[in-house]
């Protein structure tokens, strides 16, 4: 008999537990790559009359955006501000049926509010003129998690501590630097940034193509010194020149027999 209650309690707990987990499942999510607060940003939703709803301030946060609200009038206003790029605004009233983006207005359904919290719909981030676009995370299932992809400013870990932060496109749970931006070591030190070609040099400056590094760019050092050189897929190439901390010549780095150079070879023509 002791026996069986055993068993009886383990089968009540393991459907507890399966039942558990299994609600938790079905709670819908979106998810927001590169984010201020986390590398993968994940906020619970609701869905509502078949539109998914999530808190304003936690998804423009998500995307780098500050967020003032004044509660005298209600309204909403979250901006970023753009690197080589227009910077996006977006405004709106609580309740309202329409939203501003960048000063051009458009029809919203409006925000509702739900145990004290108020929530957007999320299509509010996909409004034309944002760059973003939302979409199923897992098109074929009944899952109805969400992603947010697209153009915007974010970050992305190199390893475990050093991350590029800048101009990109979010694709699926990954933030790809795509634009102008800078990378950092793990005490927040800027290591990697883009900059103009010595004098006499034709080149461009260094940015960011679908996650590697192209053009002249600035690499330092701990102590300060640094190199100016050419990057081609993420690879220095050629004559570089080395400078101490104070900006004083110091000698020509030669990456011309850089063991990348053939891997960077087919890329030398798409400069």
């Amino acid at each position: 008999m002791k026996k069986l209650s055993a068993i009886m309690l383990t089968l009540v707990m393991s459907l507890t537990m399966f039942a558990g987990f299994a609600s938790a499942s079905d709670s819908p999510i979106v998810f927001i790559s590169g984010g201020k607060s986390d590398l993968h940003k994940r906020i619970d939703i609701f869905i509502e009359n078949g539109r998914s709803y999530a808190p304003f301030k936690e998804v423009f946060e998500a995307l780098y955006m500050d967020v003032k609200y004044d509660a005298n009038t209600k309204k909403v206003k979250a901006t970023r501000e753009g690197i080589t790029k227009e910077g996006l605004t977006i405004e709106f009233k609580l309740g309202d049926s329409k939203i501003y983006i960048n000063g051009v207005e458009t029809l919203a359904d409006p925000t509702l509010v739900k145990n004290g919290v108020t929530y957007m719909p999320v299509n509010y981030v996909s409004k034309k003129g944002t760059g973003l676009t939302v979409k199923p995370k897992y098109p074929n299932s009944t899952s109805k998690d969400i992603v947010v992809e697209g153009e915007t400013i974010g970050k992305h870990y190199k390893d475990g501590s050093s991350y590029y932060f800048g101009e990109g496109y979010i694709k699926g749970e990954d933030f790809i630097p795509h634009g102008v931006g800078k990378e950092y070591d793990g005490k927040g030190r800027i290591f990697k940034e883009s900059t103009n070609p010595p004098s006499g040099i034709q080149g461009k400056s260094g940015y960011y193509k679908d996650g590697s590094i192209y053009g002249w760019s600035k690499y330092s050092y701990p102590n300060g010194d640094y190199i100016i050189g050419e990057y081609v897929n993420g690879y220095m190439i050629g004559m570089a020149k080395m400078y101490d901390k104070e900006g004083n010549y110091i000698e020509d780095k030669d990456f011309t027999d850089n063991e990348n150079l053939q891997t960077v070879r087919p890329y030398l023509n798409n400069r």
